[in-house]
């Protein structure tokens, strides 16, 4: 394995395991994930993706292949881990890149009821109105998956459901 591809993984393993960052919430993958990335999560943390930053700044743009193209940032916002999020942005990464199926850190924000990482994406400036190649937006995300807080927020910062915009 490539240096470049060995510390995109280990940026996804340290995202999805919910570490890297003080109060870290618990981790939101299945547990299936946890257990097979979570002794090596467990060995890393901030500063270790700091001097990977350093090394290779393009980590934070790597897509993840033979997976659904998603990105560091879209594992970041699943696991509700507003440091890596920060620090993923902090060093270039796209706010609104998207995964294979036109989703972006928010939608996976909204899926998985991430609300601060969902309140630090539209502060930084994410579209809220992105749709997806199925036709969901952000909002969608969150009221099909039962995150009312998430999608009162994302209402109150003018979203919209996706048919709402397609018609």
């Amino acid at each position: 394995m490539s240096k470049s591809m060995y510390a995109t993984v280990i940026f996804l393993m340290l995202a999805v395991a919910g570490c890297g960052g003080a109060g870290a919430p618990e981790c939101t993958a299945s547990e299936a994930l946890q257990k097979q990335f979570g002794s090596l999560a467990a060995m890393s943390g901030l500063a270790e993706m700091k001097t990977m930053l350093v090394e290779d700044a393009s980590l934070v743009h790597s897509r993840i292949n033979g997976t659904n193209d998603e990105r560091p940032i879209h594992w970041a916002a699943l696991s509700g881990n507003t440091d890596v999020v920060t620090l993923l942005l902090d060093n270039g990464a796209e706010i609104d890149a998207v995964d294979a199926q036109g989703l972006t850190a928010l939608h996976w924000a909204a899926w998985q009821g991430q609300m601060e990482v969902a309140r630090q994406l539209v502060g930084k400036g994410a579209t809220v109105d992105m749709v997806s190649v199925a036709g969901n937006t952000p909002l969608d995300r969150a009221i099909s998956d039962g995150h009312q807080d998430v999608a009162d927020y994302l209402t109150s910062v003018g979203a919209k459901i996706g048919s709402e915009l397609t018609e």
